[in-house]
C-alpha cells in the first residue's frame, strides 16, 4: 500500500513538471536510477554473502532469488524455499517497477484515475478466477497482479491527494472510519462465511480497503496521537 501510494505520487509530481517526451523519458531514466541505488547494491551484497557461505538452500534457489522472481517460484507451489520466503515481497514491487512508471507517465493525464480505478478491479477478479480454476494456491497473493488491489488503493490515494484533496477531506471527515474499514476484514478472518473462495480471495482486499483509509488520513496528517505516534515509530 505505502509503495503503491509514494512511486505513484513520485511519477505523477514529476510528470506534471514536464510537457514533452524528452523530459518524460528523463524522468523515467532518473527514476529507475534511484530505484537501482536504493535496493540493489545491498540486495545483491547480501546474496554474494550468502553464496559464500553456503546459506541454507541458496544453490538451490539462487537463480530465483537473484532474478526477483521468487513469488512466481511461490506461485508454482516449489519446495519451502527457506528463508528466502518473504522476498516474494520484494519480487512483486520490482516487477510493479516494470510497468508501473511507464502507465502513469505515458498514458493521457485525464485517464489515470481510470488506469489506477482498473488494476484494483483486475487484481479482484483475477484472484476470484483463480480460486474458482485451480483453488486456493499462494499465487492468489504472491503475483504482481495479485497484489494489483493493494498497489492500486495506495496509487488511489496519491491520486486523490494531489488532484481531488476536497474528495480525500470528505473520505477523512467520516467518524471512526479506519475502525468501521477494519470491521469486514476482521470478520472474516474471525468468522469466514460463504463460498470457500471468499477468505483467501476477498482477504487482502478487504485489508487493502482498510489500509486505504489509514494512508488517506496519513497523506492528510490527520491522526491525533497515540495513532499519530504509533505510526511515526
Amino acid at each position: 500500500m505505502i509503495s503503491g501510494f509514494l512511486i505513484t505520487k513520485i511519477l505523477l509530481a514529476n510528470r506534471d513538471k514536464v510537457v514533452s517526451t524528452k523530459g518524460t523519458v528523463k524522468i523515467l531514466s532518473a527514476f529507475f536510477y534511484k530505484r537501482t541505488l536504493r535496493i540493489f547494491p545491498i540486495y545483491y551484497g547480501l546474496l554474494v554473502v550468502l553464496l559464500i557461505i553456503g546459506f541454507q538452500n541458496v544453490y538451490d534457489v539462487w537463480g530465483w532469488v537473484i532474478s526477483y522472481s521468487t513469488n512466481f517460484y511461490q506461485a508454482l507451489k516449489m519446495p519451502y524455499i527457506g528463508s528466502f520466503n518473504h522476498m516474494w515481497s520484494l519480487a512483486v514491487e520490482e516487477q510493479f517497477y516494470l510497468f508501473w512508471p511507464f502507465l502513469i507517465l505515458f498514458i493521457p493525464r485525464r485517464h489515470t484515475l481510470k488506469v489506477i480505478l482498473s488494476l484494483i478491479i483486475i487484481a479482484l477478479l483475477f484472484k476470484i478466477m483463480y480460486w474458482s480454476l485451480y483453488g486456493p494456491g499462494p499465487a492468489i497473493t504472491t503475483l504482481v497482479i495479485s497484489c494489483g488491489d493493494t498497489l492500486g488503493f495506495g496509487a488511489l490515494v496519491a491520486y486523490l491527494q494531489l488532484y481531488k484533496p476536497n474528495i480525500l477531506g470528505k473520505i477523512n471527515s467520516i467518524p471512526f472510519l479506519v475502525f468501521i474499514s477494519f470491521l469486514p476484514f476482521a470478520l472474516l478472518v474471525i468468522y469466514p462465511s460463504g463460498p470457500k473462495f471468499i477468505p483467501q480471495a476477498l482477504s487482502n482486499f478487504l485489508f487493502s480497503i482498510f489500509a486505504f483509509t489509514v494512508v488517506c488520513k496519513t497523506a492528510t496528517q490527520s491522526f491525533r496521537s497515540p495513532m499519530k505516534l504509533i505510526l511515526e515509530s
